[in-house]
């Protein structure tokens, strides 16, 4: 979003024409003093009978309460009819003017914009939860082996969700040896953990087990998503789990496959590794040690070596690295 803009869901859904009667004339307001008259109610989510209609009325609004604007999102159905229309009105500038300057107005255009992307959020989880939720239903029919389940919070919004389809379910069946748990993803528009349960089949290949759309990453959602997941695997627990580095998600596996055996993800660990250290010499003989075969007391005497090397005994996340090397290896 652009940080001068401001969404104000001026927006237009086309209606039957039947009911376009009931719409307000245009011509009514052509008076700036009755557009300023209006409240939010009259302005926001109107209906119009045509896209053309709708761009004059926020228009002639938008010069009376003196904002600017220009055209931002447009949706489209199948047909290729305009089902939405949004408009972005410019407010930073008039909260400037009208202050008399930056200092004075109480936020910056990114406060404004942060606060606004928030609320769109909400109101976008609201509605296509719903839609998520009719969608994975329908499914269900189609794909009677598909899996899903979900919760909601205290506001009966939509929180968690998991799913799985028939594909998955059966290859679990014959790959559960190990559970691959990702919850490095959070690059969709609600900014929320999308976690990804995979594992290897019997051609070296990537195989998925099931997703969840997760509301945060505490342990009781961790414990909620790997329940769930056993609950759609006929209780059958992987033998080895692998995941990143997190403490709550540990604490999960702990709770629901006990006796499965932990480790790190190489991935993650070559990309912390290189966060906390910045050396590449470094990375490259840590994952030596990591990836080559040898006894307990050959490793040992490996890694007190490459510590003295680089200069690292002091350095408190190499020697917490330390403290978990049985999860490395």
């Amino acid at each position: 979003m652009d940080p001068d803009s401001y969404f104000d869901n001026f927006s237009t859904t086309p209606v039957s024409t039947s009911n376009i009667s009931n719409l307000p004339k245009l011509t009514e307001l052509d008076v700036p003093g009755q557009f300023r008259s209006l409240q939010p109610t009259d302005v926001i989510g109107k209906e119009f009978g045509s896209v053309e209609d709708a761009e004059s009325f926020y228009s002639n609004y938008s010069k009376a309460v003196e904002f600017s604007t220009r055209k931002d999102e447009m949706r489209r159905d199948r047909q290729c009819v305009i089902t939405r229309r949004r408009w972005t009105a410019q407010v930073m500038d008039h909260f400037v003017d009208q202050a008399g300057s930056f200092s004075f107005v109480g936020h910056t255009k990114k406060d404004l914009q942060n606060r606004l992307d928030a609320v769109r959020r909400n109101e976008l989880q609201s509605s296509n939860a719903d839609c998520v939720i009719s969608y994975l239903a329908v499914k269900t029919v189609i794909d009677p082996e598909f899996f899903f389940e979900y919760t909601l919070d205290e506001d009966d919004r939509f929180d968690n969700l998991f799913w799985a389809d028939s594909t998955s379910r059966f290859d679990y069946g014959y790959f559960e040896d190990v559970l691959a748990f990702d919850a490095t993803y959070k690059t969709n528009m609600y900014r929320r953990p999308l976690v990804m349960l995979v594992g290897v089949n019997h051609h070296k290949s990537t195989t998925i087990f099931g997703f969840g759309l997760l509301g945060d990453e505490i342990v009781e959602t961790y414990t909620w998503l790997l329940r769930t997941f056993l609950v759609a695997m006929h209780g059958e627990m992987p033998q080895s789990v692998v995941t990143d580095d997190d403490k709550s998600m540990h604490k999960a596996i702990k709770t629901v496959i006990p006796n499965s055996i932990r480790r790190f993800c190489c991935w993650h660990l070559e990309r912390n590794v290189q966060t906390n250290v910045q050396d590449g010499n470094f990375t490259r003989s840590f994952f030596s040690s990591m990836l080559t075969y040898m006894t307990v007391e050959d490793f040992e005497l490996k890694w007190k070596n490459m510590v003295l090397k680089f200069r690292l005994n002091n350095n408190e996340w190499v020697n917490a690295l330390y403290c978990k090397r049985k999860l490395c290896a």
